[in-house]
């Protein structure tokens, strides 16, 4: 590491810590683990109890009382002022002065630049959250997407943008045993109350395959990723848990995650790509379904095209027939050079991996 070591940094993100855990918090926990003292800005409604129960890898959580409602009403100069000021509290508050800002979260601290001589980075990880893109893309000495979409938009702005992958982040091998049940079993894993998941395909999935039992582990309640309840998605999964073949597990651990995922024959997942194809171009939960070796049977993700890592899908009949094909040919989708090939990937993609590529890139950065 050139840069990204033993150093003051602050991570600003639009999700608060908590039970499930997302691009930011594993970048959080990697960057510590790098010998870096690392402060994670929560949002404001952030639930503290919650945040310091779940809290890793002596990562310093911080709550936003410093955001400045209304900001991108302020005319630019002023609101660089009032920025510079809270830019002080918080450096008083984590007694530190930053040497890298790293921010996820284009609606709060988008001017970038009052952060003075820190190294700022503005990270986009989903292409619909386009509050202040424009600001925070001028101002920041780097920008990042994980895909290409996301980093055409933030090239508009600044030439310095680059696409870096979602990460996996390997976790100790400890084993927590899904319910037991005879016969194939499959997962999905992901906050089941997000607006983008296709639920026709699921459940249809789930009505026509009876003897797989299929596993949801992911939030269908109030927590960190969901500060509010979307009762329509909530019928969906009500919809979905009517049948004798499916578990909901509920909100999981990283850790328990991965262990599921090495307990079942396949691995799925179908979100409207066809209604969204910007916003589902790439998905956080694929890297560890892939460290898993199991196949995996989607949609159309726009990154993973022509990769052969994952059986892709365009409409719903070829969905529901790939998994039926997969569950009945496992020896053709499950073979030690595809199961390897799968693991490789997500290898070769951790956190600590993402972490160096972006380490080189702020040394061009600042050696320029």
């Amino acid at each position: 590491m050139k840069f990204l070591k033993n150093k003051n940094i602050l991570i600003i993100s639009p999700e608060p810590w908590g039970k499930s855990m997302l691009s930011k918090h594993h970048y959080a926990v990697a960057l510590v683990e790098n010998q870096n003292n690392v402060f994670f800005l929560q949002t404001a409604n952030a639930d503290e109890n919650i945040a310091a129960t779940y809290k890793k890898k002596d990562v310093h959580l911080l709550n936003d009382h410093y955001t400045v409602r209304g900001a991108r009403y302020i005319p630019s100069a002023l609101r660089k002022m009032i920025y510079r000021n809270k830019v002080k509290q918080i450096c008083k508050d984590a007694g530190v002065q930053f040497d890298l800002i790293w921010s996820f979260d284009n609606s709060r601290f988008f001017d970038l630049d009052a952060f003075g001589s820190a190294f700022t980075i503005h990270h986009m990880m989903d292409y619909h959250t386009d509050y202040q893109t424009r600001t925070a893309s001028e101002s920041a000495n780097l920008c990042l997407g994980v895909t290409t979409g996301i980093v055409e938009k933030l090239k508009q702005y600044n030439p310095r943008s680059y696409f870096i992958h979602h990460g996996y982040n390997p976790q100790l091998s400890e084993h927590f045993p899904l319910p037991e049940y005879n016969g194939k079993k499959a997962l999905y894993t992901g906050n089941l109350l997000m607006q983008f998941v296709n639920w026709p395909w699921m459940i249809n999935l789930v009505k026509n395959n009876p003897e797989v039992h299929f596993f949801f582990a992911g939030s269908y309640g109030l927590g960190n990723l969901n500060p509010h309840i979307n009762n329509l998605q909530l019928e969906q999964v009500k919809i979905v848990a009517s049948y004798s073949n499916v578990t909901l597990l509920g909100e999981c651990r990283p850790e328990e995650i991965q262990s599921y995922t090495r307990q079942v024959d396949i691995l799925f997942f179908a979100y409207k790509a066809n209604e969204f194809p910007n916003i589902v171009a790439n998905s956080h939960k694929i890297m560890a379904y892939l460290a898993s070796g199991r196949p995996v049977v989607s949609h159309k993700i726009k990154e993973y095209e022509g990769k052969d890592l994952i059986y892709m899908c365009e409409d719903e009949g070829e969905f529901l027939n790939t998994f039926r094909n997969i569950i009945d040919h496992p020896e053709i989708f499950a073979t030690e050079d595809i199961i390897r090939k799968r693991q490789l990937w997500a290898l070769d993609n951790t956190y600590q991996r993402q972490i160096e590529r972006i380490d080189s890139l702020i040394d061009e950065i600042i050696s320029a």
